[in-house]
């Protein structure tokens, strides 16, 4: 990936970052100032101040270009499709040269992540972004940001927010392992972001690499993750199992699933519930509805378990079970639905 073009993604979290510049307000610049400054393209473009900015330009007889800055970062960084956003970036770039101006930023970024002002970080490290997408500080420290700030969320009614950060998290770590793949703090958090995904083999071989670039065998990261790797062993195999199912190979399937019955994995409801649909498939009825009675005690408003169950129940002509089960799959959607 050269590019995770920025600008040009959809802003899922404007909503959610407007607090950051809600008293600004927006005025032109003059003509006169925009002349002296060989700024022809600033013409018209409203800009935005507080109103401590513009008490202070008229107190002391001038703009401060430091301020209108950085009130500019604020507003595209809150909001990356901003409509006068080309012309903020040229305007920035104009009194401060790029990498410095980046440098800038992921200052600003890293003392608001400091003092856990995470929605400020996240502005700053957006607007970072928006000046060059492949910096790895800015991709790494964006995920970062998104990770923390949705980690402090939890406990709180803030669903929706949780989960658009954890993809930013996840995607933006992905950003970073592909613009660097030497960079093993990237492979270290994907290995987590793909744990707590399920997807278990990608954890496995995100930290396999997160071990062979880390340079200190003995530090803390690299326990915590030789520990977990131990317990992903079992998951890993499972999930290999769960694959040959969803490709069709499904007695291959059934015989790595099947042995995990007699583990600890038993009380896992999707073990039950891959195999009852692998018997399924295979005509195997009885089997089917064991395992499916078996996914059903384990994850009791499954409605997709009793669904099946009736229709099975029904096939073998056992209409006294097929009402049971569809009149619980009936019950738990309306519930649902209110």
């Amino acid at each position: 990936m050269a590019s995770v073009a920025f600008a040009e993604r959809k802003d899922l979290l404007k909503a959610y970052l407007g607090r950051e510049i809600e008293k600004l307000v927006f005025a032109e610049l003059s003509e006169e100032f925009c002349a002296a400054n060989d700024m022809g393209y600033m013409i018209g473009i409203p800009v935005p101040f507080s109103a401590e900015d513009l008490l202070g330009s008229q107190r002391e007889g001038g703009l401060d270009v430091t301020r209108i800055s950085d009130n500019m970062v604020m507003v595209i960084g809150a909001d990356t499709g901003f409509r006068y956003r080309d012309e903020y970036l040229e305007f920035l770039v104009s009194f401060f040269s790029p990498d410095k101006l980046l440098q800038v930023l992921l200052s600003h970024a890293a003392s608001a992540m400091r003092e856990r002002r995470f929605r400020t970080a996240c502005v700053y490290h957006r607007a970072a972004l928006l000046l060059d997408d492949e910096d790895v500080n800015a991709l790494f420290g964006y995920a970062c940001c998104c990770r923390e700030w949705y980690l402090s969320l939890e406990g709180e009614d803030e669903e929706e927010l949780i989960a658009l950060l954890k993809s930013e998290a996840n995607l933006f770590f992905e950003y970073t392992a592909d613009a660097d793949d030497s960079f093993a703090p990237a492979w270290y958090y994907l290995g987590y972001a793909y744990l707590n995904a399920g997807s278990y083999k990608k954890a496995e071989l995100a930290w396999e690499r997160f071990l062979r670039l880390s340079d200190d065998p003995e530090s803390e990261p690299v326990k915590d993750v030789k520990e977990r790797m131990e317990s992903l062993i079992d998951p890993v195999k499972i999930e290999e199992g769960v694959n040959l199912l969803a490709a069709g190979y499904l007695e291959q399937g059934i015989d790595v699933l099947r042995p995990y019955e007699d583990t600890n994995f038993d009380n896992w409801w999707p073990l039950h519930f891959y195999l009852a649909g692998a018997y399924d498939e295979l005509g195997m009825t009885e089997l089917a509805i064991e395992e499916y009675e078996r996914t059903a005690a384990l994850s009791p408003s499954n409605t997709d378990v009793y669904d099946a169950l009736a229709r099975l129940y029904a096939e073998c002509g056992r209409a006294d079970m097929a009402e049971k089960y569809m009149n619980k799959s009936q019950l738990l959607k309306e519930g649902q639905d209110q």
